[in-house]
């Protein structure tokens, strides 16, 4: 029972990482019918069941809608914030500096990337065992 809902919260979870486009609600409605019929089958839920955790997610969907669009302004103003701090630092660097530090952070960047591509991958190797 543990495990069933430990996989249940674990979808859950990952769901949140799907990107947000112009169809952000149709995404959204997919994401919460998806995750219904995966409690509804490793859960084994009932049909009324079903209904009350699709009425529950209803009832949080404006609030969360309204999160993510906080969170986006915030991760703008980061952004932001970021490229000025950059602009600081560099602006105190000598021109070799400022090209070592360029790339020292491409390197990171590709480095993150690769990262992120093992993570893609074994959870890919993951979900195919399930």
């Amino acid at each position: 029972m543990k495990k069933l809902i430990v996989s249940a919260l674990f979808i859950g979870l990952c769901s949140v990482q799907y990107g947000f486009s112009q169809n952000a609600e149709e995404k959204i409605e997919k994401r919460n019918e998806h995750h219904v019929e995966t409690m509804k089958k490793e859960l084994d839920l009932t049909e009324d069941q079903a209904k009350k955790l699709e009425a529950i997610h209803d009832k949080y969907k404006a609030k969360e809608e309204a999160q993510r669009e906080q969170m986006k302004a915030l991760r703008e103003e980061m952004k932001k914030l970021r490229e000025a701090k950059h602009e600081e630092v560099k602006a105190i660097l000598t021109p070799e500096q400022a090209k070592k530090m360029e790339e020292k952070m491409e390197e990171r960047k590709e480095e993150r990337k690769e990262m992120k591509k093992e993570v893609r991958e074994v959870k890919k190797e993951q979900n195919q065992k399930k």
